[in-house]
């Protein structure tokens, strides 16, 4: 006797296949009121239940082969194994991500001597989270000069924002951990069904985005170069930073990794989403490394000087140049400048770097989430393309690179003079930005675009088989 559903050949007196499980009899059982029907019934003639997706098997669960059931059963240890072993690493990722939030730190790389000169001018040679709750206000208080408003306005608005930054940084990293123990142990005693990993991979962006944050509000370069040797000044993060970005990164892959691992099938079902993600991802992290690049650059060719700072720091300067030039003295650098009575409060210039800097900060917070949306992808098996926050990011980047252009102009026109002419500025990284922006949107497009197909022909299919 033949299968009517696989073909297999069984023994006369057999009522179920051998190969299957399916009936000999080709009837087909209703999983709702038991009702046998004909091999060829599409609907329940008792109930009308759909049958076009039934198999005709009674208790498929009782007639499946002894090894088909001992290979469900290694199928599942397997991916318990592997899940147990994904809420390790990301709870390593999560714990990794708040402890090195408290060692958030930059430090100053160049020769010894220039390193040595700017620790004893009062700026210190490696500064942490911390330096903007105390020791940045104790270095503007400590000048015992009469400083004028526009200047200690200067000074003390990027330290004020930085403060706040960073103490909404560490109050939202603790909360974001809290939550995320609170939703890993529901989902480990089973009291909940929903993942955790969303919220490890939010936490560890959000750490991602203090370190970026410290960037922006330090990240200076300066160059000069005499005869073949070339002196540069920069900032680099220290090594606990290196360390908690370094460790943190590799347990929330690796719990990624798992996920990915369980979910092979259905990642590998989508192919172009896997490509498409993944490209994107590597856009968006080299779009967010130019990002934290100061941008406000200039070279300086007659004396062969390369200079590069942050939005920040660009404020504080014009208050120390506005008041460096409004002391008269005999002889150095206050000679050569304008007398007192020529100076104009730089306001506009001033203003002009708070709209650049606002949008860089917005750039960085995009990007941080369309990144964070390409790994859940990964993570959780989704089809984001981030299309529109892609746009958004993009329309930012443009204005990143009009203002720029516009407020490095006037901060360089200011702080130099009439030496301004014999350099140039330069707007590098901003137009790199631009350029990778553009081509992570269009890529991002085509993603949605291919969603659309697909979940169209999916739709097809449905309404084929009602």
């Amino acid at each position: 006797m033949n299968c009517f559903n696989c073909g297999t050949q069984n023994p006369e007196e057999a009522k179920f296949c051998r190969h299957c499980g399916a009936r000999l009899d080709g009837k087909t059982v209703c999983p709702d009121c038991k009702t046998e029907n004909v091999a060829d019934s599409n609907f329940c003639i008792c109930c009308g239940r759909n049958l076009s997706k039934t198999v005709s098997v009674e208790n498929t669960e009782n007639v499946k082969p002894v090894a088909e059931k001992n290979y469900a059963e290694k199928t599942l240890n397997w991916k318990s194994v592997v899940s147990t072993l994904g809420g390790i690493f990301s709870m390593l990722g999560l714990l990794f991500s708040i402890l090195f939030t408290f060692f958030i730190g930059l430090k100053i790389k160049g020769p010894t001597s220039i390193v040595e000169s700017i620790n004893t001018m009062g700026m210190p040679k490696n500064i942490d989270i911390f330096y903007y709750f105390g020791d940045a206000y104790k270095n503007i208080t400590s000048i015992d000069l009469a400083l004028p408003d526009f200047t200690k306005t200067s000074l003390y608005f990027p330290v004020i924002l930085a403060t706040i930054v960073f103490a909404a940084l560490l109050l939202a990293m603790v909360i974001m951990t809290i939550l995320t123990l609170v939703k890993y142990y529901l989902y480990v005693t089973r009291k909940s069904d929903k993942d955790h990993s969303a919220m490890v991979i939010a936490t560890y962006f959000l750490y991602l985005f203090g370190v970026l944050m410290f960037f922006v509000f330090n990240n200076s370069l300066f160059s000069l170069q005499q005869n073949t040797a070339t002196y540069s000044v920069s900032c680099e993060i220290n090594d606990l930073t290196a360390t908690g970005i370094a460790l943190s990164t590799i347990f929330v892959c690796a719990s990624v990794g798992c996920k990915i691992a369980i979910n092979a099938k259905g990642i590998m079902s989508g192919v172009y989403n896997t490509v498409f993600t993944a490209i994107s991802l590597i856009l968006v992290c080299v779009s967010i490394y130019l990002t934290i690049m100061p941008h406000v650059a200039y070279n300086y060719d007659a004396e062969n000087i390369y200079a590069r700072t942050n939005f920040f720091s660009a404020i504080s300067l014009l208050g120390d140049s506005y008041f460096t030039k409004t002391i008269t003295t005999s002889g150095g650098i206050a000679a050569l400048l304008p007398a007192k009575s020529t100076l104009t409060v730089p306001n506009a210039e001033s203003a002009l770097l708070i709209v650049p800097a606002i949008l860089q900060i917005l750039v960085i917070v995009l990007l941080l989430i369309i990144a964070a949306g390409y790994l859940l992808n990964f993570a959780k098996n989704k089809k984001y393309s981030n299309a529109s926050l892609s746009l958004v990011s993009t329309l930012a980047t443009t204005f990143l690179l009009i203002f720029t252009v516009i407020s490095s102009m006037s901060f360089w026109s200011y702080l130099l003079g009439e030496k301004y002419e014999m350099g140039s500025v330069k707007f590098t990284y901003v137009i790199a930005m631009l350029i990778l922006s553009i081509v992570q949107l269009t890529i991002a497009m085509i993603h949605r675009s291919f969603n659309k197909i697909e979940s169209k022909a999916m739709e097809k299919q449905e309404d084929q088989i009602i």
